[in-house]
C-alpha cells in the first residue's frame, strides 16, 4: 500500500512539474533571435579632438513575450558561433548570461548583448546565434537565428570550449542609451 501511494505521489509530482513547466512555457515565449551589424553610434561632443572612424559592432537580440503581470528571474544564455580564418580554431563559441527581474506583461520585450569590433576582428564573423531561457533555474524555451542553428546549437556547446566574458551588455557599450525604455531591469549580483 505504501509503495503504491509512493509511486502515485511521485507520478503526481512529476505531472505537476511538467504541467507547471508547460504553463511557464506558454506564459513566456521567445519570439525571435537575430544578430545585426551596427556602426558605433555618434554622440556629438565638440572637444576639438579628431574623431575616429565608426567601427562595426554586432548586436545580438532576443525578442520575447510575457503574459504574467510581473515575471521575475528570467535568465537568458546566449550562444554565439563565430567562423574564424584561423585554421587552428575555425569555430569559436562565445557565451553570455543575463537575468532580468520585474518584467511586466507585454509583447516584444528584448534582451541584447553586443560583440566588440576587436572580438569580431580576432575571432571572425557571426555564423549563428542561439538563446536558452530559464526561469528560476528551469528551462523554459530555446530558440536560434535559423532552423539549422536550432538543431545544431547543442552540438556547439558539447564540442567547443566556451569563451565567456566577451559578450557585452548594453550598459558596457556605446549603445547604453539606445532604446533605454525597451531594456529590462537586470538582476544585480549579490556581493
Amino acid at each position: 500500500m505504501n509503495r503504491r501511494f509512493g509511486r502515485s505521489a511521485i507520478l503526481a509530482a512529476l505531472c505537476f512539474a511538467a504541467a507547471a513547466t508547460a504553463s511557464q512555457a506558454e506564459d513566456i515565449r521567445i519570439r525571435r533571435v537575430s544578430h545585426s551589424v551596427l556602426n558605433t553610434p555618434s554622440y556629438n561632443m565638440d572637444l576639438r579632438q579628431p574623431t575616429a572612424r565608426a567601427r562595426r559592432w554586432v548586436q545580438l537580440e532576443c525578442q520575447f513575450d510575457t503574459r504574467e503581470d510581473w515575471t521575475d528571474d528570467l535568465e537568458f544564455t546566449f550562444y554565439v558561433l563565430l567562423r574564424s580564418d584561423n585554421p587552428r580554431e575555425p569555430l569559436v563559441l562565445l557565451t553570455g548570461t543575463v537575468a532580468y527581474v520585474h518584467v511586466p506583461a507585454g509583447r516584444q520585450h528584448v534582451s541584447w548583448f553586443y560583440i566588440h569590433p576587436n572580438v569580431i576582428a580576432r575571432f571572425g564573423a557571426v555564423e549563428g546565434v542561439a538563446v536558452e531561457l530559464r526561469q528560476r533555474g528551469r528551462p523554459i524555451a530555446a530558440e536560434a537565428s535559423s532552423a539549422q542553428h536550432r538543431q545544431q546549437y547543442r552540438q556547439w556547446i558539447e564540442r567547443l570550449p566556451a569563451r565567456e566574458g566577451l559578450l557585452m551588455l548594453p550598459a558596457d557599450t556605446p549603445f547604453a542609451m539606445y532604446a533605454p525604455d525597451l531594456q529590462q531591469m537586470i538582476r544585480q549580483r549579490q556581493q
